[in-house]
């Protein structure tokens, strides 16, 4: 069964940073920024998980993130790229957030 083709989208400097390393990424501007942005493309359906971290922290002070919005529309969320490069891994696998059984890490 073939994989479900995925485009991968991310703000200005990050798509810059993916392209400069042969990854193909789409610019999507910020949610603060004018439409469409991010939060559009949430809505639009087009998202199926969202990684979210701030590298610098305090650099965007009370400012918010995506993460809310993937939050309203069932979207998950990853917050550290470990867990999203395992996720991807899954992906590459053919497997979904279905596939995998949730353990509680306080408990291992």
């Amino acid at each position: 069964m073939p994989r479900k083709a995925s485009s991968l989208y991310a703000t200005a400097g990050t798509a810059n940073r993916l392209n400069k390393q042969m990854i193909p990424a789409s610019a999507v501007r910020k949610m603060h920024e004018e439409h469409p942005n991010i939060v559009d493309l949430i809505e639009s359906g087009k998202v199926d998980y969202i990684l979210s971290t701030d590298a610098r922290a305090g650099s965007e002070a009370g400012q918010r993130t995506d993460a809310p919005a993937g939050l309203e529309h069932a979207i998950p969320v990853f917050t550290s790229v470990d867990t999203a490069a395992a996720m991807l891994r899954c992906l590459a696998m053919d497997k979904t957030m279905a596939d995998m059984e949730l353990i509680d890490i306080t408990k291992v």
